[in-house]
């Protein structure tokens, strides 16, 4: 995710403007990260900020796991396209299944 300090992490609410990443040690606020989704019609790393830690002791979102909150930072406009293409699809199946 960012230089050699990669992290797998999981996805745990997505949107074209950010997302919140599962991770047990998030980077600390304010950082700037390169996130590579994978997803096989995106294939760019989009560049993000932590905006907050959820972390032990300072729960944010109590309900949520352990992670961090990013804002992407310009993401390209294909970037956005094909985030919002994998929200509708989501949804879609979502809502065939209730």
């Amino acid at each position: 995710m960012m230089g050699n300090r990669a992290k797998p992490v999981g996805v745990y609410t997505l949107s074209s403007t950010g997302a919140f990443l599962e991770t047990p040690r998030p980077f600390c606020r304010g950082v700037e990260i390169r996130l590579e989704l994978e997803l096989p019609e995106l294939c760019d790393p989009i560049r993000a900020r932590v905006v907050y830690g959820n972390v032990p002791g300072n729960l944010v979102l109590p309900k949520a796991p352990l992670g961090m909150a990013v804002e992407f930072l310009e993401p390209s406009q294909r970037s956005v396209r094909e985030i919002q293409a994998l929200i509708r699809r989501l949804r879609s199946r979502s809502a065939k299944s209730a």
